[in-house]
């Protein structure tokens, strides 16, 4: 069977998951056999993500929104010369440019459009009805996700499919390795993970809470702190609750770790505070790490941890809740020990790389996945 020849496009400057789900897209559907072109911004982040461009990694100039739609002449001229079938977009603002590029290329071409966030409007005035009326269908990344596309876009529901995101095995992390990571940590120690950004929405907040309430019943956990500063006075906030609750020698911060996974193999639990996530792709990785997983009952994060069961959910701005769970960890290794189990076997079943970019490929090709 001939592969689809498909054009990625991601011409948004953000670093975020979108964004480096899009740089994985390229790769990972060429060793399957696919001809891809790849279709981004100069001095991005994702730019810089090109350590070995080639001619079908494209880079275009950074335009402002009212002049990004005059890529579409170019992206037509690709279609013609390098015969695309599929254009498969990842960020909303590039809709109408690959849209307007299929009409100026005056060829037939599918056109798919992956959705990771919730809508926040209905799109079913005329515009967007003409709009999503080009498309052969919309990948959403959770359930819920989807049913918010089929309510909120006029495309056919038959056309919205879902797609849990996929992550790679971990790379064993060496004894140097965790030694190093475990900086404040003694053998007895019980590690704690969170990784994101440092923002209010991300909830850090809440596990100095925990820890603070913990330390009030002579609980000592360690936690680890890792991402990069968004909000740079939330990080202030942070460090002073350090302080105030006296939690300086349980807590560090790690800043922006280029293995996430190898840390992940270090903890023994992995909490994902944040007020609400479309997926939680940090979650599926700890998760076939083997570590157990606790995060926020909202957006699409209790279709990936089943509570009780894969993981622990909590509700936001609950510190108190979030706080005796952990003590249940604590004071029930084998409790915790089942939970990251079922866990690490769910996530190498739903959510393994291999499998989500072999069903990618056969969405864009039209053809079943199941």
């Amino acid at each position: 069977m001939k592969h689809s020849s498909i054009l990625e496009i991601c011409l948004d400057p953000g670093q975020g998951g979108l964004e480096l789900y899009f740089h994985r897209c390229g790769p990972m559907l060429r060793t399957r056999g696919y001809s891809v072109i790849t279709v981004r911004s100069q001095d991005t982040f994702l730019a810089n993500q090109l350590s070995n461009p080639t001619t079908d990694d494209l880079l275009f100039p950074r335009l402002n929104n009212l002049l990004r739609w005059t890529h579409a002449f170019r992206i037509s001229g690709i279609i013609r010369n390098r015969n695309i079938q599929v254009i498969h977009a990842h960020h909303r603002k590039d809709i109408l440019v690959v849209v307007l590029a299929k009409l100026f290329s005056f060829r037939k071409v599918r056109m798919f459009f992956t959705r990771q966030m919730p809508l926040p409007h209905f799109k079913h005035d005329p515009y967007h009805r003409w709009l999503y009326g080009q498309f052969s269908g919309i990948i959403t990344i959770t359930e819920k996700l989807k049913q918010d596309v089929i309510e909120k876009i006029p495309i056919k529901p038959e056309l919205v499919q879902r797609l849990y995101y996929g992550v790679p095995a971990p790379t064993p992390v060496t004894q140097q390795e965790r030694i190093d990571f475990l900086s404040i940590s003694s053998g007895n120690d019980l590690n704690i993970g969170v990784f994101s950004r440092l923002e209010f929405q991300k909830g850090q907040h809440l596990v100095l809470e925990a820890l603070h309430i913990l330390a009030a019943k002579g609980q000592h956990p360690k936690l680890y702190i890792a991402g990069n500063v968004s909000e740079k006075n939330y990080e202030q906030d942070l460090k002073q609750r350090i302080v105030t609750y006296q939690l300086e020698k349980q807590v560090v911060f790690k800043g922006f770790l280029k293995e996430p996974q190898k840390a992940m193999q270090c903890l023994d639990i992995y909490i994902l505070p944040s007020r609400h996530e479309a997926f939680g792709l940090v979650l599926a990785e700890a998760m076939r790490c083997g570590v157990v997983v606790m995060g926020v009952n909202a957006g699409g994060v209790p279709e990936i941890i089943e509570h009780e069961h894969t993981g622990l959910l909590f509700n936001w701005d609950n510190p108190t809740q979030l706080a005796e769970q952990i003590e249940f960890l604590i004071k029930n290794p084998e409790e915790r020990k089942k939970l990251a189990l079922r866990g690490k076997e769910k996530a190498d079943r739903s959510f393994e790389e291999s499998i989500h970019f072999d069903k990618l490929g056969k969405i864009l090709s039209n053809l079943p996945i199941e």
